[in-house]
């Protein structure tokens, strides 16, 4: 069986719809905090639940521009987990699905036109519009998959959510 908590950093790869024409990619880091609990008697079933810290940078093309994009989340995950393990072997196997609570905390974007700079914060006046679309929303909800493998104290997964895909690494205690 895997520990009760985990603590993970975690490096990010992240898609960013900023309109309908460009996407930025971005790359980051986390932190996460999981507490788990089983669900079923043959200690096979657990929920797991916790907090994400994530930052986000991004150095990409807006339109054929430079751009650079700095974006802060934390997220509020709630797994469901299946164990899959072998008694004895300290190896533990999980499949899980789940859902997710971010709320956003920065979202700022500078393009560079020749000597010009054009500074973008997408949680601003909700009324403005950024590009021709309306401002990101400050507080998302969605879900997530993953696999997550334990051996022991050792806590690793590889998770999709929210146009990300993220790994971590970190510890069970």
């Amino acid at each position: 069986e895997s520990g009760r908590y985990s603590v993970s950093a975690m490096y990010n790869i992240m898609w960013i719809e900023i309109d309908k024409d460009n996407d930025i990619t971005g790359n980051g880091v986390s932190l996460e905090i999981l507490d788990r609990a089983y669900i079923t008697p043959a200690e096979a079933f657990m929920v797991e639940w916790g907090l994400r810290g994530t930052y986000i940078v991004s150095d990409d093309k807006y339109n054929g521009l430079d751009a650079d994009l700095k974006y802060a989340f934390l997220s509020l995950p709630v797994n469901f987990r299946l164990e899959i393990n072998k008694k004895g072997s300290g190896l533990v196997v999980s499949p899980l699905l789940g859902v997710m609570l971010r709320w956003n905390l920065m979202g700022e974007h500078e393009i560079r036109d020749g000597g010009r700079t054009i500074s973008v914060d997408y949680f601003g006046n909700e009324n403005e519009r950024v590009f021709g679309h309306s401002r990101w929303e400050r507080i998302r909800f969605g879900w997530q998959i993953g696999l997550s493998i334990d051996y022991k104290w050792l806590h690793t997964a590889v998770l999709y959510d929210f146009h990300s895909l993220s790994f971590a690494l970190g510890m069970n205690f």
